[in-house]
């Protein structure tokens, strides 16, 4: 039996267990046995009403019982009463290969294509240790339909190309922080010592060089037009000093204590911001995206070296918490309000320069705050709160939901009376909940390329508030309201097959009449034509 996640493995299991247990129940109050009774009742009640037309209408009632309950014994062994067993051990779980670092990894052999329920290598296997030695049991029916509805899962899933995670790596970066409150510290002073001067320096006509595309990169503090062309990181320096750097006579004649240029203050293999913002992201993070031969970085940038994935990484991953500069008292490495007026009044600029040089810091942070606000509002919650909750809880929310289906399915039979009508319907919810997968391996395609079209490739972090927020209703749309529009598309085709089915009933029962009505007018017939020839 195959199941479509790891979590899987625990509800299919537990559902059947519930189900074989509770039909037990019910068999044994005899409960199993009371529709017989209902139709017994329902036909003869409606014989009644109809009338007595020489015993016509109780001969119809008669076979209309027989006719109901014959069907109702099929169903009731078909689709109700438990015939074979479900164990743990002949579960398995087929992988799918949407993500095509996965992908590369099984076809490799790092990973194995298929998971078997005794031993899934996840943290589900302490509850599955409890229900290893249990065993459930399926009826006939949901068992063929089961495994033809995880065939065509499976199939359909495989018929979607892979691709990169692109939005996991949002997702990540957007909730990974940088816990130490002086690298902060020193990444708000990178940007007011280094980054904003260099840039006011290119925009006044300071030094060119470097090719477009690394002049494009200068929104990054460490951008590769900064650090190597020269007139900028190499000559603009800390204006603080900076312990942990050695001191250089020629660099710090006038000043007191080292004070790095930006260049070494940026590069530094020991003591340098890149190295140290690189150790704050989570190592299996920077596996993922950057080491792995799989990483999603490489696989998007063939030919790059592992310095400049990791440029690419630190860009995303900076982009991320340059937008959480909300206010003074967030998680942010620019300089608040009251900050930039402190360090204004105390540069070496002079009090009148340095109110003015921190003045201008003020308006770009209330400008910036309130873009990045923005932006937090719709990117920040939508893109990495709703996504993660999405993209992770809804596969989990339905396996519960199959489960809970599952375990009252034996109580759904017996107040249907066993009716086919009903069992179609519930075959076409439960294949309809089960196709759920499929639809969410097309939202992972759609999502991904996307996400990829209105934010730039892994390491092109630009996003507009607006971009932000078109991401987090479409991922919405994919991931909730397809589901939902199939679903109900799914249960008006099971309502009209239950009407189609009862007019077939109709069409029987008004066939039976009019066969019983032909009769009796034949055999009225041949009593008169005797009854004559007698008289003659």
């Amino acid at each position: 039996m195959g199941v479509s996640s790891y979590f899987e493995f625990v509800t299919v299991l537990f559902g059947w267990i519930v189900y074989d247990r509770l039909w037990a129940v019910l068999n044994d109050t005899g409960i199993v046995y009371a529709p017989f009774l209902v139709i017994l009742l329902k036909n003869t009640l409606e014989s009644r009403r109809a009338g007595d037309d020489e015993g016509s209408a109780a001969i119809q009632s008669l076979k209309k019982s027989e006719t109901d309950i014959v069907v109702a014994i099929v169903v009731m062994f078909l689709a109700a009463v438990p015939f074979t067993e479900v164990r743990l051990g002949e579960m398995s779980y087929v992988r799918p290969t949407l993500d095509c670092a996965l992908e590369r990894r099984i076809a490799r052999g790092a990973e194995p294509a298929e998971v078997n329920g005794l031993a899934t290598g996840t943290a589900y296997d302490a509850p599955l240790g409890t229900l290893s030695g249990e065993v459930g049991r399926i009826p006939i029916w949901w068992g063929f339909v089961h495994v033809v509805s995880k065939a065509v899962v499976a199939a359909g899933t495989a018929a979607i190309p892979c691709t990169g995670d692109v939005v996991r790596l949002t997702m990540t970066l957007g909730n990974d922080t940088v816990e130490d409150p002086l690298l902060l510290r020193e990444l708000a002073d990178f940007t007011t010592d280094c980054h904003r001067p260099a840039i006011g320096r290119m925009y006044n006509g300071g030094p060119s060089g470097g090719s477009l595309a690394a002049r494009r990169q200068m929104d990054y503090l460490g951008s590769a037009f900064f650090l190597d062309t020269h007139g900028y990181y190499n000559l603009l320096y800390s204006r603080r000093e900076r312990p942990a750097f050695p001191p250089n006579a020629a660099r710090d004649a006038g000043l007191d204590g080292a004070h790095p240029t930006c260049r070494e203050w940026w590069r530094d293999g020991a003591n340098g911001l890149r190295a140290r913002l690189l150790a704050e992201i989570d190592p299996v993070t920077r596996d993922e995206m950057v080491y792995d031969p799989d990483a999603i970085l490489r696989e998007e940038n063939p030919g790059m070296s592992a310095a400049e994935l990791e440029d690419l990484l630190l860009r995303r991953y900076l982009a991320h918490r340059s937008g959480e500069r909300i206010g003074v008292s967030s998680v942010s490495y620019e300089p608040g309000v009251a900050e930039n007026y402190r360090m204004g009044a105390a540069s070496q600029y002079g009090s009148v320069g340095g109110v003015i040089h921190a003045t201008a810091d003020v308006m770009d942070d209330v400008l910036s705050m309130g873009a990045a606000g923005l932006g937090m509002v719709v990117q920040g919650p939508g893109n990495i709160a709703a996504g993660v909750a999405i993209r992770e809880g809804m596969p989990i929310f339905l396996a519960l939901l199959l489960m809970v289906f599952v375990a009252v399915l034996p109580v759904l039979m017996v107040f249907s009376r066993y009716d086919p009508a009903v069992l179609v319907t519930l075959t076409l919810v439960f294949f309809g909940l089960q196709f759920f997968h499929v639809l969410w391996g097309m939202a992972f395609w759609v999502d991904n390329h996307l996400h990829e079209a209105l934010t730039g490739p892994a390491g092109a972090p630009k996003a507009n508030p607006i971009q932000g927020l078109v991401s987090l209703w479409v991922q919405r749309f994919l991931y909730i309201v397809f589901p939902m529009a199939w679903l109900a598309a799914i249960g008006w085709v099971g309502v009209r097959a239950e009407s189609a089915m009862g007019g077939i009933a109709k069409l029987a029962d008004t066939s039976a009449g009019a066969a019983q009505s032909g009769g009796d007018t034949a055999v009225s017939a041949a009593k008169a034509a005797a009854t004559k020839g007698r008289g003659g």
